[in-house]
């Protein structure tokens, strides 16, 4: 059975182009966080997040993994990206009633 390219966002009626995720996604946690049993280095620098991101988009990658528990990894995100940029950005939240967005919210969603 086929599956169809685009799926609807329930909870944000918004239509996700299929074609547009990478089968691979970049995590973002070092990005704002010293994470990793391996991690010897701590937080990965500003300049090196944005040679990471070239080094993906080169290779196909256009899926972000985040999460506002992934410390500023989303900040982080937001200044080296460009805002024409062409990552899908895929965060965690935990359930809310849309009615309870706060402004933290819906500035971490811009």
């Amino acid at each position: 059975m086929d599956r169809p390219s685009k799926r609807t966002d329930a909870a944000a009626g918004a239509a996700v182009d299929k074609s547009e995720i990478s089968r691979l996604g970049l995590g973002a946690v070092q990005f704002g966080l010293d994470y990793g049993i391996a991690n010897r280095r701590g937080k990965t620098v500003l300049e090196e997040v944005r040679d990471i991101l070239a080094c993906a988009a080169e290779r196909g990658i256009r899926t972000v993994d985040t999460a506002p528990a992934y410390g500023d990894s989303e900040e982080v995100l937001g200044c080296v990206l460009p805002r024409d940029h062409r990552f899908q950005i895929v965060t965690k939240t935990p359930a809310f009633d849309t009615g309870m967005i706060t402004a933290e919210d819906a500035r971490r969603l811009r």
